[in-house]
């Protein structure tokens, strides 16, 4: 199996310390996270399994879990911080809209990326996820921000 991993302040492909991540979603500057980050693992079946972790000042943290098998569907899911505000799109990244709802705090965030990278590749049931099929009627979970 492959790991590739990249974190603000670690761009080797290689997973850092746990204590080091720990601290960038718990004892954070928020001008840390410059960059999105991600975890992928590539399993000799051609399974590959990706977190993607993007940081919002306001917001806290957005979360994709990502599998994809060479004879299943595809897994698309994201966290889930209130489902209440799945209505309103905010800045992802640049010139990228996704929905408030999607964001989690930072200790929920740290949660997430801990089991996956402890399971090597599993979403954990210590935080909500909502499915790509599952986002209501008439959003979606990534636009251009031109398109609003």
């Amino acid at each position: 199996m492959e790991i590739w991993a990249s974190f603000p302040g670690h761009y080797n492909n290689k997973l850092p310390v746990m204590e080091e991540l720990e601290k960038l979603f718990l004892d954070y500057p928020p001008e840390k996270w410059t960059d999105d980050a991600s975890i992928e693992y590539r399993k000799e079946s051609g399974e590959t399994i990706r977190l993607v972790i993007v940081h919002h000042s306001k917001f806290g943290f957005w979360l994709q879990y990502e599998k994809e098998t060479l004879t299943e569907n595809s897994e698309n899911y994201f966290s889930l911080g209130d489902v209440n505000r799945l209505d309103r799109y905010v800045e992802l990244v640049e010139d990228s809209l996704t929905l408030e709802g999607l964001f989690v705090l930072p200790i929920n965030a740290w949660r997430a990326v801990k089991y996956f990278i402890s399971t090597e590749g599993s979403r954990t049931d210590k935080i909500h996820w909502i499915s790509e099929t599952d986002i209501p009627s008439g959003k979606h979970w990534l636009i251009a921000a031109d398109c609003l």
